[in-house]
């Protein structure tokens, strides 16, 4: 007993050292301030990573929908003529409608020029199409500045049936191929 008392009086009477005093040291606050420091980069740099994946799957839909639409365009033209061509009595040359009004197959709309410009001397619908659409692109996608904006048809015969279908390919690309570039295929006839 005696000895338990010995030891809470050394306890109450021994001064304290710094050693001894709870805290924190100049070396542990530089540590936990680089702690968070490097916490904080992180997640600033995956916000921006993230800012830009958002930018560049918003010019990816931009582009989805302008080649949907331009393929919806080209449906409506086709089912037009379809539907003067019954209401005459004529035959079905819906073939010969897209050959001659969308370009022969195999040639290609260019959808990249600056300014947009309707070709020279031509009568069918393709040329003003497409200076419709190139005018589109670049009000909301900005200039072509080297993407490849193009339409291009070109036909299938399908060898178990014998059908020949048209098929439109559109390649459309933005931000100078950095941001989105979209393939879309789709058989119109």
């Amino acid at each position: 007993m005696l000895k338990l008392i010995k030891n809470l009086l050394f306890k109450f009477n021994n001064k304290k050292t710094a050693k001894d005093i709870l805290g924190f040291s100049m070396i542990e606050a530089m540590v936990a301030t680089a702690v968070i420091g490097i916490g904080f980069v992180g997640v600033f740099s995956l916000t921006s990573f993230s800012e830009i994946s958002m930018h560049k799957s918003t010019y990816r839909e931009k582009l989805q929908l302008t080649a949907n639409s331009i393929i919806e365009v080209m449906q409506y033209d086709i089912a037009q003529h379809i539907a003067s061509n019954i209401a005459s009595n004529l035959p079905d040359d819906t073939a010969a409608y897209i050959g001659a009004n969308y370009g022969v197959v195999g040639n290609v709309l260019d959808l990249s020029q600056n300014p947009c410009v309707t070709l020279a001397g031509t009568s069918t619908i393709a040329p003003i199409r497409a200076k419709e659409w190139c005018n589109r692109m670049n009000a909301e996608l900005g200039l072509a500045n080297g993407d490849t904006r193009s339409v291009f048809t070109y036909s299938y015969t399908d060898p178990i049936t014998t059908n020949t279908y048209t098929i439109v390919h559109i390649q459309l690309e933005a931000l100078n191929k950095s941001a989105a570039q979209v393939v879309v295929e789709r058989v119109i006839h």
